[in-house]
């Protein structure tokens, strides 16, 4: 009876450490659906993107997100309050949208893009880092997959990372400029692209050089808390072969410095 008893106490212990391994392996699978990527303007309004390379329409979005400065360490992890999602205008098939640092009055050059208005700069304001949404002058973004953030207003504007109730961030360590750390399998992958690139250049007719992830460079690591991870942020700009300008964000996540996994998206700049 006791050896019973304890056998089905073990097989209880295995089937909760399988259930927790099997919800591990799905989050870490499934994380950049839990992760936004934006811009805080002093408004107060912080525009967000999942971390995935695609704009769904049917999106649901948090009640809160808690946001980390990805490009300073001036200010620290808050919680932010869901706003409203942003809506494209469709008329005679022309795509309208709104130029998003335009409309918070961070530059005032750029061409409208249908909706909103492009504001004067105010020269209080202060950028701490790049402006995610910016584009060249005639180049509009979608506004089709953004939702608007609220926080109590400031003279600043800066690039945030999010990330939902569901987890928690903490021990933000900024790194700004130090190059992104490749594995083998990268590494052989970029010497393949570069060689394929090296090849075929002649007959591509490039105007601009393709940047590869091998220039990409660490902006920040924080804490997951829920599985002991970490989340590294890296950046690169890429012109492609064609002058068209993106740039590329890399979001890994490791523990003890083992990578288990990454993503990775693009947000597009325009033609060079």
């Amino acid at each position: 009876m006791k050896h019973t008893y304890l056998l089905n106490i073990f097989i209880l212990l295995f089937a909760v450490q399988a259930d927790a391994l099997a919800d591990m392996n799905t989050d870490l699978e499934t994380l950049n659906q839990h992760i936004f990527i934006g811009q805080a303007y002093p408004s107060g309004n912080i525009y967000v993107r999942k971390f995935t390379d695609y704009a769904d329409s049917t999106t649901t979005w948090p009640k809160t997100i808690n946001l980390l400065p990805v490009a300073t360490n001036q200010m620290r992890i808050k919680k932010v309050i869901f706003s409203r999602p942003m809506e494209n205008k469709i008329e005679n098939n022309i795509l309208y949208s709104i130029y998003i640092p335009g409309e918070e009055g961070m530059d005032e050059d750029h061409d409208s893009c249908g909706i909103g208005t492009i504001k004067k700069t105010n020269p209080n304001f202060k950028k701490l880092s790049g402006d995610f949404f910016d584009s060249m002058l005639d180049h509009c973004d979608g506004n089709q997959g953004i939702a608007i953030y609220r926080t109590e207003p400031s003279m600043d504007s800066y690039m945030i990372l999010g990330i939902d109730e569901f987890f928690s961030f903490s021990q933000p360590k900024w790194i700004k400029g130090e190059k992104r750390p490749m594995t083998s399998n990268e590494k052989a992958l970029i010497k393949q692209e570069k060689e394929h690139f090296k090849e075929n250049s002649k007959n591509l007719e490039c105007g601009t050089n393709p940047v590869f992830l091998d220039s990409a460079v660490q902006i920040v690591e924080v804490k997951i808390n829920k599985y002991n991870w970490t989340l590294r942020l890296s950046s690169f700009d890429n012109p492609g072969c064609g002058g068209h300008l993106s740039s590329e964000y890399i979001l890994d996540i490791l523990q003890k410095n083992r990578l288990l996994k990454s993503f990775s998206i693009y947000q597009y700049k325009g033609v060079l």
